[in-house]
């Protein structure tokens, strides 16, 4: 609308409300949220460890994101996701080289990780399952001397793995820790005399240590060898 006055000769125009040319431009697409990982810790471990990566736009919830270790191996996720870190376990597989993060389609950074040889975790007979067996089970009374009880004598190898009167060679069963006697008896579960062995010595009332129950039954897990 324009409203005119005049002021002499002169003529003063003002206009109000009229649009102007002004351009204000389309909408603009917020920029993709791009997961970035600024960290790893530690930034080298083995096969099997857990392993923290931080950062930023993971998002807060999985869904059908991932980790993955080189040479593009998926990683297992220990809950909870966050949205800065993410606590994973190296997977079978991964090499050193770059992990990254993949969160709904777009994929991180690359973050360098050296994947270290895995430590030696097997059971030796000798050194940690049998010290266990003399100090507890081939003790004098028991399972010892010229005549041990059920004929079993735990004190070497050969004598453990006859297994005696009770059990013979299933007291151990290769690979099989459940089922074999010398855990049953151990354990006192299932066993053949409703005991719980030992019957002398320093853990005759409250049974072997459970650290000491889970060395022999991971010895027996990794196959009973005489190692």
């Amino acid at each position: 609308m324009k409203h005119v006055f005049f002021i002499g000769v002169s003529v003063v125009i003002f206009l109000a409300g009229v649009d102007g040319c002004t351009d204000m431009g389309s909408d603009v697409p917020p920029a993709p949220v791009v997961p970035t990982i600024i960290g790893i810790q530690p930034d080298s471990a083995a096969v099997g460890d857990t392993v923290t990566v931080n950062g930023s736009n993971f998002g807060n919830t999985q869904s059908s994101s991932s980790v993955l270790f080189a040479p593009g191996i998926q990683a297992t996720i220990v809950p909870p996701w966050r949205n800065t870190s993410i606590v994973v376990k190296v997977p079978s597989g991964a090499v050193t080289g770059s992990v990254s993060v993949s969160v709904n389609g777009k994929t991180s950074n690359g973050f360098q990780f050296k994947t270290s040889a895995a430590v030696d975790t097997t059971v030796s007979f000798n050194a940690r399952v049998l010290p266990i067996l003399v100090a507890n089970c081939a003790v004098s009374g028991c399972h010892s001397g010229n005549s041990p009880i059920a004929n079993f004598d735990p004190s070497t190898y050969v004598g453990l793995r006859n297994g005696g009167f009770s059990y013979h060679q299933n007291v151990v069963i290769p690979f099989d820790s459940t089922n074999s006697g010398l855990m049953k008896m151990i354990r006192g579960t299932n066993n053949l005399y409703n005991l719980r062995m030992p019957q002398k010595g320093q853990y005759f009332t409250t049974g072997l240590p459970d650290s000491m129950i889970v060395t022999i039954g991971t010895w027996i897990k990794q196959g009973a060898l005489n190692n």
